[in-house]
């Protein structure tokens, strides 16, 4: 690693050489390892992902008010 920072050289340009040895290890444990999923909103894609042995996480959400925009609104401006 150069002494600026990772990847890039002291005139503060990209320095592809330098660490491409490493992005490609990097990258190569990325798409061999299983997926790890965090999934906000359908619970089918999670359900789905799951199925297909993916680890995943599940977060409800939904849209303040229902996806109602005047609603939304006017709740935020309650909150202040």
């Amino acid at each position: 690693m150069s002494e600026s920072g990772r990847g890039f050289a002291k005139n503060g340009k990209m320095d592809h050489k330098m660490h491409e040895g490493e992005d490609r290890v990097e990258a190569t444990a990325l798409l061999t390892a299983p997926p790890r999923v965090i999934n906000i909103g359908l619970e089918l894609f999670a359900d789905d992902l799951a199925r297909e042995g993916a680890q995943v996480v599940h977060v409800r959400w939904s849209p303040p008010a229902g996806g109602n925009s005047q609603l939304a609104d006017l709740l935020a401006k309650l909150r202040g």
